[in-house]
């Protein structure tokens, strides 16, 4: 009875291998919406839309595709529910951990491609390649976290006492 008492208090301790990977991900997700009510206020439309242009305005619409400062919604979606499911020791945050690291992945390349990318004659170069050099630095964060917490799972299951049946 006390092991499994033992086993409950540990699981409600955050490690500390997981509040890094939360906090990068919590940080993703507040540059991301610094960086959409910016582009909001100067008007940076994104250069990557699918379908035909009609205007350059900004709108609320553009939070789907993604602004020069800011991600797209689909991805940032997954960040944020990868984000919550994350913090379980269970099988699926182990799951939402390796979804974590490979969105780092994403968010290297595309902020490789916003920083190195083609000019936006509607965006100052130096916004594209802050943002890009920003979002590159944090997806690279996001990726060496969840290999680090992914680490920390596999060497805490190998301390853990194996259960007799």
């Amino acid at each position: 009875m006390s092991l499994r008492r033992d086993r409950a208090a540990a699981a409600r301790v955050m490690r500390p291998t997981t509040k890094r990977l939360i906090g990068v991900c919590l940080l993703l997700s507040a540059f991301s919406v610094v960086g959409f009510l910016l582009a909001l206020l100067f008007q940076w439309p994104s250069h990557f839309v699918l379908g035909e242009v009609v205007d350059s305005a900004v709108t609320l619409e553009d939070l789907v595709v993604g602004t020069p400062a800011s991600i797209p919604l689909a991805p940032w979606v997954v960040l944020i529910a990868a984000t919550v499911v994350a913090s379980s020791r269970r099988w699926w945050g182990t799951v939402a951990v390796v979804v974590l690291t490979l969105l780092g992945l994403v968010f290297i390349q595309g902020g490789w491609g916003e920083a190195f990318g083609p000019d936006n004659p509607d965006v100052p170069y130096s916004v594209l390649v802050v943002s890009g050099i920003v979002f590159a630095v944090l997806g690279l964060a996001l990726s060496l976290s969840g290999v680090l917490e992914l680490t920390d799972r596999v060497k805490s299951r190998r301390r853990e006492p194996q259960r007799t049946r």
